[in-house]
């Protein structure tokens, strides 16, 4: 066994609620108004050699299996296999239980073989240097190319209304803002907050 079967790729689509099992990541892994498939299939102990937590001693069984996978998008799925020495077995295994027990009452999409089997060219193919995104244009071709990246958050104008008068009412002085390179989540988050502290007087 070579690459996930499709009942185990099934299986993976119906138990992750159509979300990207990255903490507060919502992207999609199949589009609900055409169908496209946009998860990714990531291993937790590596498929290869060469790959990112590879465990020798893994069966290919094991190593195809659901307990060994998680579907991600494919910018959390590159920000993963980038950085195995933060994303370590331990967290990836831990990240797939707590997106489970999440998920336990949400249905995920139910794909046919059809789809199973184009999830699987979809991972064969990522042994290259595919980049995926959503919501997001652009971006130079390397082997196979999508633009994808998580649905921009929008502070709603109640809450920013709440943490003005709030931030208004304390001490001011200066305040900071920063963002790991890779986090998208927190770099869209960044002008939101400093438009609210500018508007309450603080100095950013």
């Amino acid at each position: 066994m070579s690459e996930p079967s499709k009942k185990t790729v099934k299986q993976l689509f119906a138990e992750c609620g159509n979300e990207c099992a990255y903490p507060k990541c919502s992207t999609p892994m199949v589009d609900s108004d055409s169908g496209t498939i946009l998860g990714q299939i990531c291993h937790i102990m590596g498929k290869n050699p060469d790959g990112p937590r590879y465990d020798a001693n893994q069966t290919d069984k094991e190593r195809h299996g659901n307990d060994n996978l998680l579907l991600l998008c494919g910018v959390h799925h590159k920000i993963v296999d980038d950085d195995p020495d933060s994303y370590t077995v331990e967290r990836l295994q831990n990240l797939k239980r707590d997106h489970l027990e999440r998920m336990v009452s949400s249905k995920g999409p139910l794909i046919d073989d059809h789809m199973a089997q184009k999830a699987i060219e979809i991972h064969i193919e990522n042994k290259g240097s595919t980049v995926i995104s959503i919501n997001q244009s652009g971006g130079q071709t390397a082997h196979s190319i999508t633009n994808v990246s998580p649905p921009r958050r929008n502070l709603l104008n109640s809450t920013r209304q709440q943490m003005v008068q709030y931030l208004s009412q304390n001490q001011k002085g200066t305040v900071g803002f920063a963002s790991t390179q890779g986090d998208v989540e927190a770099h869209q988050w960044k002008e939101p907050l400093m438009s609210v502290f500018a508007e309450a007087g603080w100095k950013v």
